[in-house]
């Protein structure tokens, strides 16, 4: 089948660091209020175990350290002015960069990036000497869902060139190996962003082997998922329509038919079996 579960190997790599990361004493929920005002707590924690204060560690500091705000009248003014520079002689994918589409998906970016990066000022004033990656692995090693299937995100980031790459080759391949296993293990746990990571991971830009079926299967389960609504329906039409582009109608219904299996495993609402 398209979407098979990982290797043995690979699965016994994730579950015994699993296994030896995770903790099991019940904790508090995170502080309310914004990150500046909770990161000496999230810190404490995330270094005592706490993988829900790690995931939101890494998170952050994955996207919020080069992060500049903006006001959202400066935003629209900037993408108004780009748009009018170049209008349809500039593309985003298969878009021209002043179609509806493209500036939905540019719109919601920036939303995102005001919501996870709100009242961060003081984490770009006084930067951690952690990566994202240090917590967010720590969080997968603790069995962190999201943790989990974000780890392929991150875990190539360090690696600023591709000579660097090659002079780590067994770190790279032992990382690689890791995204796949982490992948499965969050799927099994219900967890829906993992289908968006094995998606991309068997693209054929992807840092798993390219598979177009399997690709395409659990793109089509993961846009079932409540996950998925929170994104723009261009951002899902553009997904799925590349992920199928030159795909027979025999192998679409092959991989039509896994993401309804995978669908056992995640339910559309996102919730575990």
């Amino acid at each position: 089948m398209p979407a098979q579960s990982s290797s043995p190997r690979d699965a016994s790599m994730a579950d015994r660091i699993v296994g030896s990361g995770a903790r099991t004493a019940t904790r508090p929920a995170l502080l309310p209020g914004r990150f500046d005002a909770q990161r000496a707590e999230l810190e404490a924690r995330a270094a005592d175990g706490d993988a829900a204060a790690a995931y939101r560690l890494g998170e952050v500091i994955a996207l919020c350290l080069d992060y500049r705000p903006m006001p959202a009248g400066e935003f629209t003014a900037m993408l108004a002015r780009l748009v009018a520079g170049v209008g349809k002689a500039a593309r985003f994918g298969e878009e021209p960069l002043d179609s509806e589409t493209t500036i939905d998906l540019f719109l919601f970016a920036y939303e995102e990036a005001e919501r996870i990066c709100d009242q961060t000022d003081g984490l770009r004033a006084n930067p951690p000497t952690q990566d994202a990656f240090h917590w967010i692995s720590r969080a997968a090693a603790s069995g962190h869902p999201m943790a989990m299937a974000r780890y392929g995100d991150v875990a190539f980031k360090p690696f600023k060139e591709t000579a660097e790459l090659l002079d780590n080759a067994a770190e790279v391949a032992r990382r690689r190996e890791l995204t796949r296993a982490y992948a499965e293990r969050a799927l099994r746990a219900g967890e829906p962003a993992a289908l968006l990571a094995l998606a991309k991971g068997h693209s054929a830009e992807g840092i798993l082997e390219p598979d177009p079926v399997r690709a395409l299967s659990y793109w089509l389960a993961y846009r079932q998922t409540a996950a998925a609504k929170r994104l723009p329906a261009a951002m899902l039409r553009m997904g799925e329509e590349k992920a199928a582009a030159g795909m027979s109608s025999s192998a679409r219904a092959l991989a039509e038919r896994e993401a309804q299996r995978l669908l056992s495993v995640v339910e559309p609402n996102g919730a575990t079996r």
